[in-house]
């Protein structure tokens, strides 16, 4: 498999061909991302960390960026698979807020129901760097924070059933970006679960989509 023991790989991809930033500044109606903002908002927790004001206009205008999504799919994300795979539907969103985190706690996705089959597909639309990107914490569980540095016009692959999450952003920016899950479709295993945010059942037609060939 292309993702290797190391944590992670990370691939690049042209922002001329897929334009996501101006796509997501079109989506918030914000110019400058690296300086969203919101006041008294407290530091997210898990239960509220896809509540803000920014996560509603990515949603609400989600179908502005549909079209992109599903050619870098088809274009990008297939070819790193050996057979026919299934995707996450809509992306999940994420405002890493300085002082603040993107998600609610450190975590493994099967934690929540989701397969350990999946691959992870992580994609920031500003700088990621430091204590404002996705932390990992090593096999030996020590408190050792690996930090996956990624610029716009790469994206991170990793297997979340390793643990990760967030620190507090102490760097100059908010991060922005978004993240989606790909695998195999012949690895799929039909389930009752439905997903922590906003409870779509893990299954193709809802959470999952099928790639066809």
């Amino acid at each position: 498999m292309f993702v290797h023991d190391r944590n992670w790989n990370i691939f690049e991809y042209s922002v001329r061909e897929y334009p996501f930033r101006p796509i997501v500044q079109l989506m918030l109606s914000r110019r400058k991302l690296e300086k969203l903002a919101l006041p008294d908002v407290g530091v997210l927790e898990q239960k509220k960390d896809q509540s803000t004001i920014y996560h509603r206009k990515f949603y609400d205008h989600w179908g502005i960026m549909l079209p992109m999504y599903r050619k870098f799919i088809r274009k990008i994300i297939r070819p790193l698979f050996a057979e026919p795979i299934i995707y996450q539907t809509i992306p999940t969103f994420r405002v890493h807020l300085r002082n603040n985190v993107a998600v609610g706690e450190f975590h493994k996705d099967t934690d929540y129901g989701h397969s350990p089959e999946e691959i992870n597909f992580w994609l920031p639309v500003t700088e990621a760097y430091g204590s404002n990107s996705v932390q990992f914490i090593p096999h030996d569980g020590t408190t050792h924070f690996v930090s996956g540095d990624v610029h716009y016009g790469q994206f991170l692959v990793f297997n979340a059933g390793r643990l990760h999450g967030n620190l507090i952003n102490k760097t100059p920016i908010t991060r922005v970006s978004f993240d989606f899950r790909a695998y195999e479709k012949s690895k799929f295993v039909p389930t009752d679960k439905v997903s922590v945010s906003y409870g779509m059942k893990f299954a193709i037609g809802s959470y999952w989509t099928e790639l066809k060939e």
